[in-house]
């Protein structure tokens, strides 16, 4: 082990051309700043010099602090949360949400002390190197490489599903075949996603990404709008008793799905991503906490009022992607926002690919060319990935239970374990050890769940 770390951080201390050009250190992560900038990503270059702010409708202030915290979590798996609670039951999904939002906040916190207790560390990667050694930047690298990875395949699944579901009502003018649910062949939506990846693809190939630094917000305010019309939509159908009355019971009795579903409630809770990047362009970084509690409870907020609105109003008829549920004689007005969510989320694709080639590029090869390969394969393994988990369900709860589970909570957790000064008896010490299994049990637990899930076609 005392080998493998020495050449782990000699690797990562290692000097290329073009980083000796530079004069600056190598390092898997030392690439541009466009990742953190267009999502709030984790993969930062070391250092706060050249560094551009991060952009936010909402200023430099408190707000926009909380706005970019929070738009990191807000994507298009907000629209899988009401057939979570269906699975898990409303109350019991609902504590499992709020569950979430504490622990995530708590590792949140966990990050901003040990940044603190090291001495200002302001990337995730210095983070896990300097706390763990070379051990926790193997392991961030494959966990984020992982995440991002799934991560894009979950998206790409839901937009190609969304695009063919639009694409059959323009040219038959019978919306999902005449029926409320939709579910196309496995072949054409794996064409559909082709054609959306090979029209990406030149922008993976970029070393930087700069021409779309105005899709991370566009993004976020395509998953606010369908998220706020999805409410609306709810209370309307309340409103003329259109509810479903076979609702879903207040705890579920599916041990399985439940479990399952804890990877999916983890997919969704992602601030901490965002957390490095924000914390750098803070004037006053003593208001990073509160800026983080209250992205965490924005958050809850939104992710309470899709999914419990959704469970209750359409009970267990609730889908997959709860976009569905609205009925096919009320979509015309939704569709041209389900048509730019598409748009949005597949440009997303080249932002999210970027720390996935990083990633692959410390651990596997980082030659010529290199990054064209690397995008290349993973677009093909996205849609083979997408053919060999055809529910997103399944891909949301893989995604957050493989690989952010351990990002957003295990390594923050043994961070603070491993640097802390405060007793192991001390109540936040505590705190860290419960979120550490926490993490670990939704790592291995719901993984083998999501996976068995997978493999029997549920």
């Amino acid at each position: 082990f005392s080998a493998f770390r020495r050449r782990s951080l000699v690797a990562m201390t290692a000097r290329t051309p073009l980083d000796q050009e530079a004069g600056k250190p190598s390092s898997f992560l030392s690439e541009p700043d466009v990742v953190a900038k267009l999502l709030s990503a984790s993969y930062l270059e070391g250092g706060t010099e050249g560094h551009e702010k991060v952009p936010s409708c909402f200023g430099d202030g408190l707000a926009g602090h909380v706005y970019m915290l929070s738009a990191m979590s807000l994507g298009v798996g907000v629209f899988s949360l009401p057939q979570v609670l269906t699975s898990c039951g409303w109350a019991l999904g609902t504590g499992l949400l709020a569950l979430f939002a504490v622990v995530t906040y708590f590792t949140g916190w966990e990050t901003l002390e040990c940044s603190r207790t090291l001495g200002g560390v302001f990337t995730y990667e210095e983070l896990a190197s300097k706390g763990l050694g070379g051990f926790g930047l193997v392991y961030l690298t494959v966990t984020m490489g992982l995440s991002t990875f799934i991560g894009n395949a979950s998206h790409i699944e839901t937009v190609g599903d969304m695009l063919g579901n639009l694409m059959y009502w323009f040219v038959t003018d019978d919306p999902s075949g005449g029926q409320e649910s939709w579910e196309m062949p496995q072949w054409k939506r794996a064409v559909i996603m082709t054609i959306l990846l090979a029209a990406v693809l030149p922008f993976c190939f970029q070393k930087t990404i700069r021409s779309l630094e105005w899709i991370g917000t566009l993004s976020v305010l395509m998953v606010c709008i369908n998220g706020f019309l999805f409410i609306v939509y709810c209370l309307v159908c309340c409103a003329r008793g259109e509810n479903s009355h076979n609702l879903p019971p207040a705890v579920g009795t599916d041990v399985k799905a439940i479990l399952k579903a804890l990877g999916n409630i983890c997919f969704t809770y992602t601030s901490i991503l965002s957390l490095f990047p924000v914390l750098k362009e803070m004037p006053d970084r003593t208001k990073a906490k509160a800026a983080f509690r209250w992205a965490t409870v924005i958050c809850f907020l939104v992710y309470l009022c899709v999914a419990l609105l959704g469970c209750l109003v359409f009970g267990v008829s609730t889908q997959e992607n709860s976009l569905y549920n609205i009925k096919a004689a009320d979509r015309g007005f939704f569709r041209v926002f389900w048509l730019l969510l598409v748009f949005t989320i597949t440009l997303l694709y080249p932002v999210i690919n970027y720390p996935m080639v990083v990633s692959v590029q410390f651990l596997v090869y980082r030659g010529p060319y290199s990054r064209e390969i690397i995008s290349t394969v993973g677009a093909i393994l996205t849609v083979v990935l997408t053919m060999v988990v055809p529910h997103i369900s399944d891909m949301f709860s893989l995604c957050g239970s493989l690989g952010l589970g351990s990002v957003v909570l295990v390594i923050p957790s043994l961070v603070y374990l491993a640097v802390d000064p405060a007793n192991l008896l001390s109540a936040k010490k505590a705190m860290a050890v419960f979120s550490l299994i926490f993490g670990l049990f939704i790592v291995t637990v719901s993984t083998t769940f999501t996976i068995q899930s997978i493999a029997q076609g549920k």
